[in-house]
Protein backbone atom coordinates (compact mmCIF):
# COMPACT_ATOMS: atom_id res chain seq x y z
CA UNK A 1 0.00 0.00 0.00
CA UNK A 2 2.68 2.22 0.82
CA UNK A 3 6.90 2.37 -0.20
CA UNK A 4 8.97 0.32 1.70
CA UNK A 5 10.84 3.51 3.07
CA UNK A 6 7.19 4.34 4.54
CA UNK A 7 6.40 0.94 5.46
CA UNK A 8 9.73 0.74 7.81
CA UNK A 9 8.60 4.13 9.57
CA UNK A 10 5.42 2.88 10.73
CA UNK A 11 4.99 0.57 13.43
CA UNK A 12 6.37 -2.97 13.46
CA UNK A 13 2.78 -4.46 14.04
CA UNK A 14 1.24 -3.82 10.56
CA UNK A 15 4.20 -2.88 8.20
CA UNK A 16 5.42 -6.78 9.32
CA UNK A 17 1.97 -7.88 8.24
CA UNK A 18 1.62 -6.15 5.19
CA UNK A 19 5.09 -8.01 3.72
CA UNK A 20 3.64 -11.48 4.86
CA UNK A 21 0.05 -10.59 3.54
CA UNK A 22 2.40 -9.30 -0.11
CA UNK A 23 4.79 -12.61 -0.12
CA UNK A 24 1.13 -14.55 0.26
CA UNK A 25 -0.86 -12.80 -2.28
CA UNK A 26 2.36 -12.59 -4.65
CA UNK A 27 2.62 -16.56 -4.38
CA UNK A 28 -1.11 -17.65 -4.44
CA UNK A 29 -1.11 -15.78 -7.84
CA UNK A 30 1.37 -17.79 -9.56
CA UNK A 31 1.13 -20.77 -10.62
CA UNK A 32 -1.37 -22.73 -12.72
CA UNK A 33 -5.15 -21.93 -12.35
CA UNK A 34 -7.94 -23.49 -13.82
CA UNK A 35 -9.25 -22.66 -17.70
CA UNK A 36 -12.92 -20.70 -17.82
CA UNK A 37 -15.56 -22.55 -19.68
CA UNK A 38 -15.63 -19.10 -20.91
CA UNK A 39 -14.19 -15.28 -21.41
CA UNK A 40 -15.97 -12.10 -22.14
CA UNK A 41 -16.76 -8.61 -22.21
CA UNK A 42 -19.39 -7.00 -20.15
CA UNK A 43 -20.77 -3.69 -20.97
CA UNK A 44 -21.29 -1.45 -18.42
CA UNK A 45 -24.27 1.12 -18.54
CA UNK A 46 -21.82 4.23 -18.80
CA UNK A 47 -20.14 2.88 -21.76
CA UNK A 48 -17.09 0.79 -19.90
CA UNK A 49 -16.17 -3.03 -21.08
CA UNK A 50 -15.45 -5.37 -18.39
CA UNK A 51 -13.28 -8.70 -18.87
CA UNK A 52 -15.26 -11.60 -17.52
CA UNK A 53 -14.69 -15.55 -16.77
CA UNK A 54 -17.45 -18.33 -16.59
CA UNK A 55 -16.82 -21.58 -14.95
CA UNK A 56 -19.62 -23.52 -16.22
CA UNK A 57 -20.89 -27.48 -14.72
CA UNK A 58 -19.80 -29.96 -17.16
CA UNK A 59 -22.11 -32.89 -17.53
CA UNK A 60 -24.90 -31.85 -14.82
CA UNK A 61 -27.55 -29.22 -14.96
CA UNK A 62 -26.80 -26.35 -13.23
CA UNK A 63 -28.49 -25.54 -9.54
CA UNK A 64 -27.63 -21.85 -8.64
CA UNK A 65 -25.53 -19.11 -10.35
CA UNK A 66 -22.44 -17.14 -8.47
CA UNK A 67 -20.66 -14.03 -8.71
CA UNK A 68 -17.26 -13.68 -7.10
CA UNK A 69 -16.45 -10.10 -6.71
CA UNK A 70 -12.54 -9.36 -6.04
CA UNK A 71 -10.44 -7.81 -3.35
CA UNK A 72 -8.63 -4.47 -4.08
CA UNK A 73 -5.78 -4.27 -6.74
CA UNK A 74 -6.44 -8.36 -7.49
CA UNK A 75 -7.16 -9.85 -10.70
CA UNK A 76 -9.82 -12.50 -10.83
CA UNK A 77 -7.81 -15.31 -11.98
CA UNK A 78 -6.63 -15.19 -8.31
CA UNK A 79 -10.05 -16.88 -8.17
CA UNK A 80 -10.20 -19.33 -10.78
CA UNK A 81 -9.93 -22.41 -8.41
CA UNK A 82 -12.67 -21.42 -6.07
CA UNK A 83 -14.60 -20.27 -9.28
CA UNK A 84 -14.09 -24.16 -10.93
CA UNK A 85 -14.68 -25.98 -7.42
CA UNK A 86 -18.21 -23.63 -7.58
CA UNK A 87 -19.02 -25.01 -10.77
CA UNK A 88 -17.71 -29.12 -10.10
CA UNK A 89 -20.58 -28.62 -7.35
CA UNK A 90 -23.25 -27.43 -9.89
CA UNK A 91 -22.85 -23.35 -9.32
CA UNK A 92 -22.42 -21.56 -12.53
CA UNK A 93 -19.54 -18.67 -11.42
CA UNK A 94 -18.48 -15.53 -12.66
CA UNK A 95 -15.39 -13.38 -11.83
CA UNK A 96 -14.52 -10.05 -13.42
CA UNK A 97 -12.00 -7.13 -13.28
CA UNK A 98 -13.06 -4.01 -12.05
CA UNK A 99 -12.15 -1.27 -14.77
CA UNK A 100 -8.87 -0.20 -14.65
CA UNK A 101 -7.74 -3.80 -13.17
CA UNK A 102 -5.99 -6.98 -15.23
CA UNK A 103 -8.17 -7.30 -18.33
CA UNK A 104 -10.50 -4.45 -17.68
CA UNK A 105 -7.16 -1.85 -17.81
CA UNK A 106 -7.31 -0.38 -21.19
CA UNK A 107 -3.38 1.48 -21.66
CA UNK A 108 -1.18 2.43 -19.17
CA UNK A 109 -3.27 2.89 -15.04
CA UNK A 110 -2.18 6.27 -15.03
CA UNK A 111 -4.51 7.28 -18.09
CA UNK A 112 -7.19 5.00 -16.57
CA UNK A 113 -10.55 6.82 -15.42
CA UNK A 114 -11.88 5.20 -12.57
CA UNK A 115 -13.76 5.85 -9.29
CA UNK A 116 -13.97 3.46 -7.06
CA UNK A 117 -17.84 3.44 -6.10
CA UNK A 118 -18.38 3.24 -9.92
CA UNK A 119 -16.83 -0.36 -9.76
CA UNK A 120 -19.87 -1.38 -7.46
CA UNK A 121 -22.19 0.84 -9.11
CA UNK A 122 -21.13 -0.05 -12.99
CA UNK A 123 -18.86 -2.67 -12.62
CA UNK A 124 -20.32 -5.06 -10.10
CA UNK A 125 -24.39 -4.14 -11.25
CA UNK A 126 -23.31 -4.95 -14.92
CA UNK A 127 -21.54 -8.41 -14.07
CA UNK A 128 -25.05 -9.10 -12.00
CA UNK A 129 -26.92 -8.76 -15.19
CA UNK A 130 -24.58 -10.58 -17.31
CA UNK A 131 -24.91 -13.67 -14.77
CA UNK A 132 -29.08 -13.47 -14.47
CA UNK A 133 -28.59 -14.50 -18.36
CA UNK A 134 -25.50 -16.68 -18.24
CA UNK A 135 -26.99 -20.11 -19.28
CA UNK A 136 -30.51 -18.92 -20.51
CA UNK A 137 -29.41 -19.54 -23.87
CA UNK A 138 -29.01 -23.38 -23.21
CA UNK A 139 -32.12 -23.24 -21.42
CA UNK A 140 -34.57 -20.31 -20.58
CA UNK A 141 -35.37 -21.78 -16.61
CA UNK A 142 -31.67 -21.16 -16.30
CA UNK A 143 -32.81 -17.37 -15.87
CA UNK A 144 -34.03 -18.22 -12.68
CA UNK A 145 -31.71 -19.97 -11.03
CA UNK A 146 -30.85 -18.87 -7.51
CA UNK A 147 -28.25 -15.87 -7.60
CA UNK A 148 -25.78 -16.32 -4.67
CA UNK A 149 -22.20 -13.78 -3.93
CA UNK A 150 -18.76 -14.19 -2.72
CA UNK A 151 -17.07 -10.64 -2.29
CA UNK A 152 -13.52 -10.58 -1.07
CA UNK A 153 -12.36 -7.38 0.78
CA UNK A 154 -13.67 -4.52 -1.26
CA UNK A 155 -16.14 -6.41 -3.00
CA UNK A 156 -17.84 -7.14 0.01
CA UNK A 157 -17.67 -3.22 0.24
CA UNK A 158 -18.61 -2.27 -3.44
CA UNK A 159 -21.65 -5.12 -3.12
CA UNK A 160 -24.04 -2.45 -0.85
CA UNK A 161 -23.69 0.41 -3.58
CA UNK A 162 -25.61 -1.70 -6.54
CA UNK A 163 -29.11 -1.05 -6.72
CA UNK A 164 -31.50 -3.79 -5.28
CA UNK A 165 -29.01 -6.40 -5.60
CA UNK A 166 -31.06 -9.53 -6.93
CA UNK A 167 -29.14 -12.21 -4.81
CA UNK A 168 -30.62 -14.64 -2.36
CA UNK A 169 -27.48 -14.93 -0.01
CA UNK A 170 -24.06 -13.00 0.14
CA UNK A 171 -20.75 -14.19 1.55
CA UNK A 172 -17.95 -11.34 2.71
CA UNK A 173 -14.81 -12.82 3.41
CA UNK A 174 -12.58 -10.72 4.95
CA UNK A 175 -14.88 -7.85 4.10
CA UNK A 176 -14.37 -4.61 6.61
CA UNK A 177 -15.38 -1.02 7.03
CA UNK A 178 -12.23 0.38 6.36
CA UNK A 179 -11.70 2.83 8.77
CA UNK A 180 -8.62 3.13 10.79
CA UNK A 181 -10.89 3.65 14.25
CA UNK A 182 -11.67 -0.19 13.81
CA UNK A 183 -8.09 -0.87 14.31
CA UNK A 184 -6.34 -1.96 17.21
CA UNK A 185 -3.02 -0.58 19.05
CA UNK A 186 0.13 -0.06 16.23
CA UNK A 187 -1.82 -1.04 13.45
CA UNK A 188 -4.37 1.67 14.15
CA UNK A 189 -1.84 4.45 13.85
CA UNK A 190 -0.30 2.57 10.84
CA UNK A 191 -3.59 2.54 9.10
CA UNK A 192 -4.14 6.46 9.97
CA UNK A 193 -0.80 7.18 8.35
CA UNK A 194 -2.31 5.36 5.23
CA UNK A 195 -5.22 6.56 4.78
CA UNK A 196 -4.26 10.25 5.28
CA UNK A 197 -0.30 10.31 4.18
CA UNK A 198 1.10 7.07 2.36
CA UNK A 199 -1.47 6.42 -0.18
CA UNK A 200 -2.49 10.42 -1.03
CA UNK A 201 0.85 11.04 -1.69
CA UNK A 202 2.24 8.29 -3.19
CA UNK A 203 -0.63 8.31 -5.56
CA UNK A 204 0.11 11.77 -6.06
CA UNK A 205 3.91 11.47 -6.81
CA UNK A 206 3.36 8.52 -9.16
CA UNK A 207 -0.23 9.45 -10.66
CA UNK A 208 -1.36 6.22 -9.37
CA UNK A 209 -1.05 4.20 -6.34
CA UNK A 210 2.19 1.28 -7.16
CA UNK A 211 0.28 -1.47 -5.95
CA UNK A 212 2.65 -3.96 -8.04
CA UNK A 213 6.10 -2.70 -7.18
CA UNK A 214 5.51 -3.71 -3.19
CA UNK A 215 3.78 -7.36 -3.99
CA UNK A 216 0.38 -6.19 -3.32
CA UNK A 217 -1.21 -6.43 -6.67
CA UNK A 218 -2.59 -4.35 -9.32
CA UNK A 219 -1.62 -0.63 -9.77
CA UNK A 220 -4.69 1.26 -8.97
CA UNK A 221 -6.14 3.98 -10.69
CA UNK A 222 -5.65 7.60 -9.31
CA UNK A 223 -9.47 7.66 -8.45
CA UNK A 224 -9.84 4.49 -7.06
CA UNK A 225 -6.69 5.20 -4.78
CA UNK A 226 -7.71 8.50 -3.54
CA UNK A 227 -11.51 7.21 -3.23
CA UNK A 228 -10.17 4.30 -1.42
CA UNK A 229 -8.14 6.50 1.17
CA UNK A 230 -10.83 9.26 1.33
CA UNK A 231 -13.36 6.34 2.28
CA UNK A 232 -11.01 4.79 5.26
CA UNK A 233 -10.35 8.39 6.49
CA UNK A 234 -14.18 9.51 6.91
CA UNK A 235 -16.74 6.55 6.33
CA UNK A 236 -19.39 9.38 6.30
CA UNK A 237 -18.18 9.70 2.52
CA UNK A 238 -19.21 6.08 1.82
CA UNK A 239 -22.66 7.40 3.61
CA UNK A 240 -23.16 9.97 1.97
CA UNK A 241 -22.76 8.03 -1.81
CA UNK A 242 -26.05 5.79 -0.12
CA UNK A 243 -27.90 8.44 0.95
CA UNK A 244 -28.10 9.65 -2.75
CA UNK A 245 -29.43 6.46 -3.64
CA UNK A 246 -32.45 4.73 -1.97
CA UNK A 247 -32.69 1.76 -3.70
CA UNK A 248 -28.64 1.00 -2.75
CA UNK A 249 -28.14 -2.24 -1.67
CA UNK A 250 -26.60 -0.82 1.92
CA UNK A 251 -30.35 0.74 2.62
CA UNK A 252 -32.60 -2.29 0.95
CA UNK A 253 -31.10 -5.69 0.82
CA UNK A 254 -32.63 -7.99 2.54
CA UNK A 255 -30.83 -11.28 1.65
CA UNK A 256 -29.20 -13.76 4.19
CA UNK A 257 -25.29 -12.83 4.54
CA UNK A 258 -22.47 -14.01 6.44
CA UNK A 259 -19.54 -11.89 7.21
CA UNK A 260 -16.89 -13.75 7.55
CA UNK A 261 -13.58 -12.59 9.99
CA UNK A 262 -10.36 -14.15 9.73
CA UNK A 263 -8.63 -14.41 13.07
CA UNK A 264 -5.14 -13.63 11.94
CA UNK A 265 -6.14 -11.25 9.17
CA UNK A 266 -3.90 -7.66 9.82
CA UNK A 267 -6.04 -6.03 7.22
CA UNK A 268 -9.77 -7.05 8.51
CA UNK A 269 -10.43 -7.09 11.81
CA UNK A 270 -13.51 -8.70 13.49
CA UNK A 271 -14.67 -5.01 14.68
CA UNK A 272 -14.02 -3.89 11.25
CA UNK A 273 -15.95 -7.15 9.68
CA UNK A 274 -18.52 -6.20 11.91
CA UNK A 275 -18.99 -2.60 11.18
CA UNK A 276 -19.11 -3.13 7.68
CA UNK A 277 -21.87 -6.22 8.33
CA UNK A 278 -24.18 -3.49 10.50
CA UNK A 279 -24.41 -1.29 7.09
CA UNK A 280 -26.59 -3.66 5.27
CA UNK A 281 -29.52 -2.27 7.62
CA UNK A 282 -32.27 -4.83 6.27
CA UNK A 283 -30.07 -8.15 5.58
CA UNK A 284 -30.51 -11.24 8.19
CA UNK A 285 -26.99 -11.24 9.11
CA UNK A 286 -24.22 -13.34 10.84
CA UNK A 287 -20.49 -13.33 11.76
CA UNK A 288 -18.53 -15.63 11.65
CA UNK A 289 -14.81 -16.05 13.11
CA UNK A 290 -12.50 -18.32 11.31
CA UNK A 291 -9.28 -19.39 13.66
CA UNK A 292 -5.93 -21.23 11.69
CA UNK A 293 -6.01 -23.74 14.64
CA UNK A 294 -9.19 -25.17 14.15
CA UNK A 295 -8.18 -25.81 10.68
CA UNK A 296 -4.92 -27.61 11.32
CA UNK A 297 -2.91 -24.63 9.62
CA UNK A 298 -0.65 -21.99 11.21
CA UNK A 299 -2.18 -19.12 9.03
CA UNK A 300 -5.15 -18.14 6.69
CA UNK A 301 -4.76 -14.37 6.71
CA UNK A 302 -6.28 -11.86 4.09
CA UNK A 303 -5.73 -13.97 0.70
CA UNK A 304 -5.71 -17.72 2.34
CA UNK A 305 -9.18 -18.38 2.60
CA UNK A 306 -9.26 -18.72 -1.38
CA UNK A 307 -6.60 -21.43 -1.49
CA UNK A 308 -7.33 -25.03 -2.87
CA UNK A 309 -5.80 -25.92 0.33
CA UNK A 310 -9.42 -25.29 1.93
CA UNK A 311 -11.03 -26.63 -0.75
CA UNK A 312 -12.74 -29.47 1.85
CA UNK A 313 -13.19 -27.17 4.88
CA UNK A 314 -13.87 -23.40 4.37
CA UNK A 315 -15.06 -23.56 0.57
CA UNK A 316 -17.22 -26.65 0.94
CA UNK A 317 -18.94 -24.81 4.37
CA UNK A 318 -19.17 -21.42 1.99
CA UNK A 319 -20.85 -23.52 -0.84
CA UNK A 320 -23.48 -25.47 1.58
CA UNK A 321 -24.01 -22.28 3.05
CA UNK A 322 -24.72 -20.28 0.41
CA UNK A 323 -27.19 -22.74 -1.12
CA UNK A 324 -28.97 -23.55 2.05
CA UNK A 325 -29.52 -19.83 2.52
CA UNK A 326 -30.96 -19.50 -0.93
CA UNK A 327 -33.32 -22.35 -0.40
CA UNK A 328 -31.55 -25.06 -2.68
CA UNK A 329 -31.94 -28.42 -2.25
CA UNK A 330 -27.89 -29.68 -1.71
CA UNK A 331 -28.41 -33.22 -1.46
CA UNK A 332 -27.20 -33.81 -5.12
CA UNK A 333 -24.95 -30.78 -5.38
CA UNK A 334 -22.00 -33.25 -5.19
CA UNK A 335 -19.71 -33.75 -7.99
CA UNK A 336 -20.39 -37.21 -9.28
Amino acid sequence: MTDRATLASLPAGLSTAADAAARGLERSLGGPRPAPSQTFLVGTRDGVRVEADAFLPAGRPPVAKLLVAPAMGVRRQFYSAFAAEMAAHGVATMTFDYRGIGGSRKGPVGEAEARLALWGEQDMAAATRELEFLLADDDPRHAKLPLLFVGHSIGGQLFGLMNDPPYRSALLVGAQSGHWRDWDGAAKAALAALWYVGVPALTYAFGYLPMNALGQGEDLPRGVAYDWARWGRHPAALDRRVAERPDAGYRRWAGKLRAIAIADDAYAPPRGVAALAGRYRAAERELVTVRPGDLGVKGVGHFGWFKSHFRTTLWADARRWLLASAGVNTSGSGPS
